[in-house]
């Protein structure tokens, strides 16, 4: 991407546009997400799961749920995408790193054109939020940032992460009736 600033409408299709190509981890952080985006019918959702097939490590990061139903989490994780609830999120990045072992496979672009994608986005992981809403859509802004900067976002994620609840967290406080720890946690 030579202009690194993207318009809305071309968010989705940025992140669409790697569904071919060979990925180490794949990190999507939003405090806001709409479930059925990540099914496996939907297109993000049959994206993460090719991905996955083919080698990739895909984790979310996100607020614990208004509602408390963990049920999409769940089953997120049974299809082996990681979940985490860090209670102050309001980070919107979507990361695709590139696995470089992988970078000159037969039937790939030329290896020199291939880079890691991580968008630094308004936009949170929504219909409104990607565009996907005929006539409902935020305008929103999302940069991407150069490959020479990666190791500043991986940083970042696993600070998210290790800072984070697993969902295994989240159950031990569920299963406890700890409801309280959790909303205080997550500043409610």
């Amino acid at each position: 991407i030579s202009n690194r600033y993207i318009s809305r409408k071309s968010v989705l299709f940025e992140v669409a546009s790697r569904r071919n190509l060979p990925h180490k981890d794949i990190w999507l952080i939003s405090p806001a997400i709409n479930p059925s985006l990540l099914m496996p019918t939907a297109m993000l959702g049959q994206l993460l799961f090719a991905q996955i097939e083919d080698g990739a490590k895909v984790a979310i990061v996100t607020k614990f749920p208004e509602d408390k139903n963990i049920e999409m989490f769940e089953t997120l994780e049974e299809r082996s995408i990681e979940t985490y609830f860090y209670p102050k999120l309001n980070s919107k990045l979507y990361c695709f790193v590139l696995d470089e072992d992988r970078r000159y496979e037969q039937g790939l672009p030329e290896a020199s054109e291939l880079s890691s994608l991580a968008l630094i986005s308004s936009a949170n992981l929504t219909e409104e939020g990607l565009a996907l809403s005929e006539g409902r859509w935020n305008e929103e802004l999302a940069y991407s940032v150069p490959d020479s900067e990666l190791d500043h976002v991986e940083t970042y994620v696993l600070e998210l992460m290790s800072g984070g609840l697993s969902l295994g967290d989240v159950r031990t406080f569920l299963a406890r009736g700890q409801m309280d720890r959790l909303e205080i946690l997550n500043g409610n």
